[in-house]
């Protein structure tokens, strides 16, 4: 598993449950990386061209298409402003080492 740390995220936790699947060069990407940073919300990329159990895993979900963010047991994917908004507010209102749900 690759794990980079974008600009805005430097001081995130090592455990963290957001998780972006990504690709090179991905315009939606790259707007959902600054959705979450200025939201305040810490997560981990993952390299889909260099992660092949990862690219399995997001197939097996449905996704073809790239970024797929990932929270617990919720997903989509896609640059969602609307889907970050809902996840900001469902992780401030969890007690820490708890995993949210995004209805």
């Amino acid at each position: 598993m690759t794990n980079i740390t974008p600009l805005g995220d430097a001081l995130a936790p090592p455990d963290e449950t957001v998780v972006v699947y990504t690709k090179p060069n991905c315009v939606q990407c790259n707007a959902t990386y600054r959705g979450l940073d200025a939201a305040g919300i810490s997560y981990s990329i993952i390299d889909l061209t260099q992660d092949p159990d990862a690219m399995n895993m997001v197939s097996g979900l449905g996704y073809r298409q790239a970024p797929v963010v990932k929270c617990g047991d919720d997903h989509w994917a896609g640059f969602q402003p609307q889907r970050i908004s809902k996840l900001k507010e469902r992780l401030a209102a969890v007690p820490a080492n708890d995993t949210p749900t995004l209805d």
